[in-house]
C-alpha cells in the first residue's frame, strides 16, 4: 500500500496520526449564569443545608420562577417576592437578582422563618385570601357550621391547621390550604367524619 492510499484511508476514518497538545480540548465547568434557576437553587440549598423542595414550593407559589416578578402594588419583588417595607435595606433591583433572592430565602428557611411566605403558613394563606382571622391555627375557636368562604379547623396530634372552604361535595367539603405538603398551596376533599376536624369557623 503506497503512502497516498494510506493517507486517504486515514482521512476517511478521521484517525489522528499524532496526539499533540493542540488536539486536546478542555471543557470548563458551567458558569453560574449558565445554570438554570432550579439548578442554582439546588446549589444554594446544599450550601445552606436547607430543603430544596421547600425552596421550590415557595418560589413556585410566589413568582412561578420569574425573577422579574413584582407584586403587592410594587412592594414585593423577585423570585421570592421579598417584601421591601419589611426589609428597608434591600432594593427591588437586589431582590430581582436571582442569586441574591435564593440566598435570602435559604437564610430565612435556615433561621426558621419560612412562615413569612403564605404557602408555608396555613393562617397567612387564608389571610392572603381575604379571611380576617386572628391568632394561630390552634387558637381559632369553632363558631358555626361549615360555610363556603369559612374555615375548617384541624388538629393533628396537637398541631393546629386551617383550610379555606371552597365548595361542598357529596360526602364533605372541598378545601384549599397552604403548608399541608411542604409549603405548597394544595386542594383536597375532606369528609365530614374526618377525625382530625375539630370544627368550623365562620368569618
Amino acid at each position: 500500500m503506497n503512502q497516498t492510499i494510506a493517507s486517504a484511508i486515514l482521512a476517511t476514518f478521521s484517525i489522528p496520526l499524532v496526539l499533540g497538545p493542540q488536539q486536546l480540548t478542555y471543557t470548563a465547568p458551567p458558569k453560574e449564569e449558565s445554570l438554570t434557576l432550579p439548578q442554582q437553587a439546588q446549589i444554594v440549598a446544599k450550601e445552606y443545608g436547607v430543603s430544596y423542595e421547600v425552596m421550590d414550593a415557595i418560589i413556585d407559589n410566589e413568582s412561578k420562577w420569574n425573577p422579574d416578578a413584582v407584586g403587592d402594588n410594587g412592594e414585593s419583588c423577585g423570585l421570592v417576592q421579598i417584601h421591601l417595607p419589611d426589609h428597608p435595606g434591600i432594593t427591588c433591583d437586589q431582590a430581582r437578582e436571582p442569586l441574591f433572592a435564593l440566598r435570602f430565602l435559604a437564610s430565612e428557611i435556615k433561621a426558621g422563618r419560612e412562615w413569612k411566605w403564605t404557602s408555608c403558613s396555613c393562617v397567612q394563606f387564608v389571610k392572603a385570601m381575604g379571611v380576617k382571622v386572628k391568632g394561630d391555627a390552634s387558637a381559632i375557636a369553632p363558631n358555626g357550621p361549615p360555610t363556603i368562604g369559612g374555615l375548617v379547623l384541624f388538629d393533628y396530634n396537637g398541631v393546629g391547621h386551617v383550610a379555606l372552604i371552597e365548595s361542598f361535595t357529596s360526602t364533605g367539603i372541598h378545601v384549599k390550604e397552604a403548608n399541608f405538603e411542604k409549603c405548597r398551596v394544595t386542594e383536597r376533599d375532606v369528609s365530614f367524619d374526618d377525625p382530625h376536624v375539630r370544627g368550623y369557623w365562620i368569618p
